[in-house]
């Protein structure tokens, strides 16, 4: 089951109230909209509906805050991808973009720069490369939705480079416990290993 947003939750009087951004000041502050539904599945709907609603209409308070985007644009895809998929970039948004403050960053000011600096932090975090490259994948997702719903032009992601893991080597005495079971009852494949090891040679071509 996908993570619910912790913008969408249930009241005491057994509704569930789902809120949005519905204006963003010079200075910055947010002013907040609420819809309401039986289910925390209809608030959400409720509120992907009014978005892209005032999205048609052209509306200009509409929030561009990233996290937000993100949001939206994992609302479109729901039906288009699989579930483990969706729980996944709904992870990545909810655990690594939704709490730090490029997540609330308008994308109209995002610039590469700032998702070099977020990527630095998430590495000083503990995360692998690998990890902050799937987090900058799925920004990358989410600012394409906003090229083409939004015609903002998305900025140029710079992802980190992730080292090769080393091919590991077997000691001598590991070499001698493989050879001892490839002599054993011999056949067609582990002659073939055997081969490589003292030769080099790639075993694909030898046994296909």
């Amino acid at each position: 089951m996908a993570r619910k947003e912790a913008s969408i939750y249930k009241r005491k009087d057994g509704r569930w109230e789902a809120r949005y951004v519905k204006e963003i000041g010079v200075d910055g502050k947010k002013r907040y909209g609420s819809v309401y539904g039986k289910t925390y599945t209809e608030a959400q709907q409720r509120r992907f509906a009014i978005i892209q609603d005032t999205r048609m209409h052209g509306a200009t308070s509409f929030s561009l805050i990233l996290s937000d985007i993100m949001w939206e644009w994992l609302q479109s895809m729901k039906n288009n991808i699989k579930p483990n998929t969706y729980q996944k970039y709904d992870g990545i948004i909810k655990n690594h973009v939704e709490p730090c403050s490029i997540g609330k960053s308008n994308i109209r000011f995002l610039t590469s720069s700032s998702l070099s600096s977020f990527a630095d932090k998430k590495i000083a975090a503990g995360l692998s490369a690998k990890m902050v490259n799937d987090i900058l994948i799925v920004i990358g997702l989410a600012l394409n939705y906003a090229e083409e719903v939004y015609h903002i032009p998305k900025i140029k992601i710079y992802y980190l480079k992730t080292r090769m893991k080393e091919m590991r080597v077997l000691d001598v005495s590991e070499q001698k416990v493989l050879e001892s079971f490839l002599v054993r009852d011999m056949d067609l494949y582990k002659f073939a290993v055997l081969l490589a090891l003292y030769t080099g040679m790639a075993l694909l071509n030898m046994v296909s």
